[in-house]
């Protein structure tokens, strides 16, 4: 198979470490799909249909540990929050 693919877009994000890595998502005449990184060491090539299930699981995946994240930090908040000194007006009636 010759190589025709041509670039779709270019996504950049931070890796854990703090360094930006590039991916480069391609489309051959066959419809197929090649994601990989700037270095050419990464390579994940599918079929359309294959390569859109495979993304939108990976994105809904990523969602929910996002939600859950989110959720956790809210509760430790929560928790802060309930810790800490009220101060009441010491000029209102207590009856």
């Amino acid at each position: 198979m010759k190589n025709d693919y041509s670039h779709i877009g270019s996504y950049k994000f931070s890796t854990p470490d703090g360094h930006v890595e590039t991916f480069v998502l391609e489309r051959n005449s066959n419809g197929d799909l090649r994601l990989k990184n700037e270095f050419g060491n990464i390579t994940i090539e599918t079929d359309l249909m294959s390569g859109y299930e495979f993304f939108k699981k990976i994105y809904q995946d990523i969602e929910t540990e996002c939600d859950l994240e989110l959720l956790a930090s809210l509760d430790s908040e929560e928790e802060s929050d309930d810790k800490k000194t009220v101060f009441t007006n010491p000029f209102s009636v207590i009856p």
